[in-house]
């Protein structure tokens, strides 16, 4: 897959895996994508999570789409980079209007988009499945 076939499959597939590291140890969770593009991959999380705290100790992270019906999985890793301009801001509340009430009663400070940037891809298939990786740049 090009790049260009990726960015479209996830955001075709939209959700994913995403895993980080806390104290040395793995955590995985699945979360939404906002926007993938040739901008990074986005998406939202809270001031208040253990996975904001995660990313704010170390910033690198892997995404793992998989679209069930292809049987084709994405794997994505990069460095998450914090988000806080207000065009961000209105995506995210676009996209989850179910914020909206928090935003208007707190303000956006407990927002906490991130945009993986730089990522490198690698695509698996049954037919691959043996294969050695390949990564293509997004």
């Amino acid at each position: 897959m090009t790049a260009t076939e990726i960015l479209e499959f996830i955001r075709k597939t939209q959700y994913c895996a995403l895993a980080t590291i806390e104290s040395g140890e793995p955590r995985v969770r699945m979360v939404m994508i906002l926007r993938a593009d040739q901008r990074g991959i986005l998406f939202n999380t809270g001031v208040t999570k253990d996975l904001y705290r995660q990313i704010e100790a170390n910033s690198a992270a892997e995404l793992c789409f998989f679209d069930p019906s292809s049987q084709i999985q994405v794997r994505v890793r990069g460095r998450f980079v914090p988000q806080k301009d207000p065009e961000t801001h209105k995506l995210v509340l676009e996209k989850l209007p179910f914020l909206k009430p928090m935003v208007e009663a707190q303000g956006t400070g407990f927002l906490a988009p991130y945009l993986l940037k730089q990522g490198r891809a690698t695509v698996w298939t049954m037919a691959s499945n043996m294969a050695p990786k390949t990564f293509v740049e997004l």
